[in-house]
């Protein structure tokens, strides 16, 4: 009896229900072929076939059976459940439905919400906002808003008092009044208005935040919320105890987790292995956001890189939604970057002074350093990006260099310092002094010295295969020393080796000594003998490079699946193979000058591999960074419309996927190369003779 029963709970277990045969099959319980237009089954026992037309009933409201709701009177006989789309046409909704979010649910609810602000006043009951699986519907009170007009002079006191309000539907409001302000953030310090600022003019970073507070409770004690007072005026004084104060902004979780889901992404092509922004420059936003959230004071450098998060986060949203939320997110943007840089006074005065009490770790200031740095690259805000880089280098050789034991923490910061620096270098080249303003309040920074030439002992080429000593290479700080490092961070921060960073950093040094040759022989380190010969090796080791992707993941890691590898690997080759393509039209523009028709192959092939790389990240929607720097080399030396539209059509792609405005600034260069070289007297015009007009761009 047992086995019997095992045998039919298995057949039962394994039967298959279909929901496709026609009704006459389905009413009598047959199996139905369910050949169109009539069954098989049907025709061999003689039975008319009822067909498979599905049937859409209504169960209306009053209704006491499901029989009596049917409003069908063609067709009286059963009703049978049917699906009303085909397999390939669920499928395709579903595809739909997918491409049609965005990445993120916090990035859809940004959207229905200011959807909603946009519709809410005309007809709230004509709303109809879809994103994704998600919507917006209105709520009708059911009791009646009809206003008499001849009980609109009734005293007050008449009037039917108002229900003491929810504590969460009062959080929503305060909510509501913020997004509807814009006043959370004050406008902060102008760093250009007075030349005696004093550090005794700036406030600490509590005082800051309790001070927006304050006045973000004014605002909302003069906004008329109703009849009667749902809160009494005396309470959004900016005399309230501290105590009372929620010292945490409104959006601060909301655009951490916006920096930790989408915005890293953008920072290195690598899909698996946990960046530095990942391991070190979130977690401490994170206990700056535990510290104000118990009512605490944080140090001055952990709030500066609280703020500058913050501040690129919002500033990515300010670029990637839609127009309605771009100045909303762009305010925010700018208040946060304008108390970061507060912060950094304060540190960098903590720094100076040496006072222990006060007085933040040598990473921590780095790290508040490279976190204005890249706040100020996403924001736009390009004229404080240098001197930061400046100011960083001069904190890494006082204090970071002489370290004997650098850990790990702080070579991954000296790592995404030299990267940036290197990469900031390509663009800026040997000229008269640059004054450009400092993070010191009262000092001015000149930058003397860009990267020039170094020697050392044999040829390039042979200096390319040399080991480097471990006390040389942590201290090599800007690649100047040629030669390999066995430890370096770069491939597994960027996917980059170490090589092509040095090949780039000597094709850049070696072009502005030939700026200098030119404007100033006397200044220059080597002779023309010197440079030609430098130049030549410099050219054989650069053309005859090789990229070879970084073996990530390791082959004993587990934790990484097969197709996770696989991408990665695909994802880091092409942008190997189109880094080199550039490079080489780099060296070819700025050592030789040669006329780009000649290069036109090799713009070709970058091409190829660019909008190869981007067909893969297509599905994650993201533009990595480092790709900026590539788009733009190669572009400025296509020649050919047809080749012109689709570095137009990518730049356009990559600017609003990743929310960087680097890449929306060359493209506006690439254009502009385009239409002068259109002219007869500026066939060969270079972007070098176009940036030295205006500004340096800046690279993550």
């Amino acid at each position: 009896m047992t086995s019997v029963t095992r045998r039919r709970g298995t057949a039962a277990a394994q039967r298959s229900r279909s929901m496709g045969g026609c009704s006459t099959c389905r009413e009598r319980h047959n199996k139905c072929d369910e050949t169109r237009p009539r069954c098989q089954v049907c025709e061999r026992l003689g039975l008319e076939c009822a067909g498979y037309d599905a049937r859409i009933s209504f169960i209306f409201e009053g209704c006491e059976s499901t029989a009596d709701c049917i409003k069908d009177t063609a067709h009286n006989g059963p009703l049978f459940r049917r699906p009303l789309y085909t397999e390939l046409g669920r499928q395709s909704m579903s595809e739909q439905l997918i491409l049609s979010c965005p990445r993120t649910v916090n990035e859809i609810l940004s959207l229905l919400d200011f959807e909603g602000f946009e519709r809410d006043e005309p007809a709230p009951r004509d709303i109809d906002i879809v994103q994704g699986p998600f919507g917006v519907f209105s709520l009708e009170n059911s009791a009646s808003h009809a206003v008499d007009p001849a009980s609109s002079d009734t005293p007050s006191s008449s009037m039917t008092p108002v229900a003491p309000i929810d504590p969460f539907a009062a959080q929503i409001i305060e909510t509501a009044v913020f997004l509807d302000r814009n006043e959370f953030l004050g406008d902060g310090v102008d760093l250009e208005s007075d030349k005696d600022f004093s550090y005794e003019e700036l406030s600490s970073p509590l005082d800051l935040l309790c001070d927006h507070q304050a006045d973000q409770a004014m605002l909302t004690s003069e906004i008329d919320l109703g009849n009667g007072d749902i809160w009494p005026n005396e309470a959004f004084t900016p005399s309230l105890p501290m105590s009372s104060i929620s010292l945490v902004p409104p959006d601060a979780t909301f655009l951490l987790s916006h920096y930790r889901d989408v915005v890293i992404n953008f920072l290195s092509p690598l899909q698996y292995r946990k960046s530095p922004w990942q391991t070190m420059f979130l977690p401490s936003a994170m206990n700056t956001l535990a510290t104000l959230t118990l009512g605490k004071s944080p140090n001055n450098a952990s709030f500066c890189i609280f703020s500058a998060i913050l501040a690129t986060s919002a500033s990515h949203l300010g670029n990637t939604v839609f127009a309605a939320a771009n100045q909303y997110w762009n305010n925010r943007s700018e208040r946060y970057f304008s108390i970061a840089q507060q912060s950094l006074k304060l540190a960098l005065k903590d720094e100076a002074q040496k006072s222990p009490p006060k007085k933040a770790k040598y990473k921590e200031i780095l790290m508040t350093l490279l976190s204005m740095t890249t706040a100020s690259i996403f924001s736009g805000l390009w004229k404080h990006t240098r001197c930061y880089l400046l100011d960083a280098e001069k904190l890494i050789r006082q204090r970071g260099l002489p370290k004997r034991h650098k850990s790990r923490k702080v070579r991954l910061l000296h790592h995404c310092y030299a990267y940036m620096r290197v990469m900031h270098e390509t663009t800026v080249f040997a000229s008269a002094e640059q004054e450009i303003e400092s993070s010191q309040p009262s000092e001015r920074c000149v930058d003397k010295s860009p990267l020039r030439v170094q020697k050392w002992d044999g040829r390039l080429d042979q200096r390319l295969l040399m080991n480097k000593e471990s006390d040389l290479g942590e201290n090599d700080l800007l690649l100047a020393v040629p030669g390999r490092w066995d430890s370096t961070l770069y491939p597994s921060m960027y996917g980059l080796p170490e090589s092509f960073l040095v090949m780039l950093s000597e094709t850049l040094r070696l072009a502005n000594e030939r700026i200098t040759l030119q404007r100033t022989p006397n200044d220059s380190k080597l002779t023309w003998k010197q440079y030609l010969f430098r130049a030549k090796i410099l050219e054989k080791c650069v053309c005859s490079w090789e990229p070879t992707v970084p073996g990530y993941p390791e082959p004993n890691n587990t934790s990484i699946s097969d197709a996770l590898g696989a991408l990665n690997h695909r994802l880091v080759d092409c942008m190997l193979h189109a880094m080199h393509q550039a490079l080489i039209i780099y060296f070819y523009r700025i050592i030789h000058d040669i006329d780009p028709f000649i290069l036109q192959d090799r713009v070709a092939e970058a091409l190829e591999y660019l909008l190869e790389w981007e067909q893969l990240k297509e599905d994650a929607r993201e533009c990595a960074a480092p790709f900026a720097w590539t788009g733009f080399i190669v572009a400025c030396e296509a020649l050919d419309q047809a080749t012109q539209e689709k570095f137009s059509a990518w730049f356009s792609t990559c600017a609003k996927r990743s929310g960087i405005k680097t890449f929306h600034v060359a493209h506006q260069i690439a254009q502009q190369i385009w239409t002068r070289r259109q002219e007869a007297s500026a066939a060969n015009v270079s972007w070098p003779e176009l940036i030295e007009q205006k500004s340096p761009l800046y690279f993550i």
